[in-house]
């Protein structure tokens, strides 16, 4: 990173930092009335610029560890209660205090697919790829660098730890017969 790099991203990180958890707070302002507004606070670790978020998305309280990469949550994608989907992770062969600060910067990204259902207390672990439409079921957990509900683009529903496969949807057509 070059010496003027550097300078912008230290006088520009804490003001948007500012503006992302204006933004969130202001999303979640008065939506739930009569509920616990704890069950419907995200928690975010790291850069928050790493985080993006469609509008139309519904994340209610995960949590997102932007420590190693990017999160990206896809239009109508929405998450029961305690989802987690961490970027961050150490290197195991590393011992001690070495053990604790060694953390990729980069590489470890998480998609959310148009439409995917990550259902209450999901761990997803960078970097994955969840499919459009996907389905991962409730106390699921992925592992990097496999396919975590199917292949991109998949409606199979997955569950278990990690995920495996267990049916297809398919999307009812106007006469009712699923083709």
């Amino acid at each position: 990173m070059t010496l003027f790099d550097r300078v912008v991203d230290r006088l520009l990180a804490k003001p948007v930092d500012a503006l992302v958890r204006q933004s969130l707070a202001d999303y979640f302002a008065g939506k739930w009335e009569g509920e616990d507004p704890a069950l419907f606070h995200a928690i975010i670790y790291g850069d928050q610029s790493k985080l993006h978020i469609d509008p139309t998305a519904v994340i209610n309280n995960a949590l997102f560890n932007l420590s190693s990469g990017e999160i990206t949550i896809s239009k109508y994608a929405f998450f029961g209660h305690n989802v987690c989907l961490y970027t961050g992770t150490h290197d195991f062969l590393k011992f001690g205090r070495e053990r604790q600060i060694t953390v990729p910067r980069t590489g470890r990204d998480i998609v959310v697919g148009e439409g995917a259902w990550l259902a209450s207390n999901v761990t997803v672990v960078g970097p994955c790829t969840i499919g459009e439409n996907a389905v991962v079921g409730v106390g699921s957990a992925t592992r990097p660098r496999r396919p975590c509900a199917g292949p991109c683009g998949s409606t199979t529903p997955t569950s278990g730890c990690p995920p495996s496969n267990e049916t297809t949807l398919h999307r009812m057509s106007p006469s009712g017969d699923g083709g």
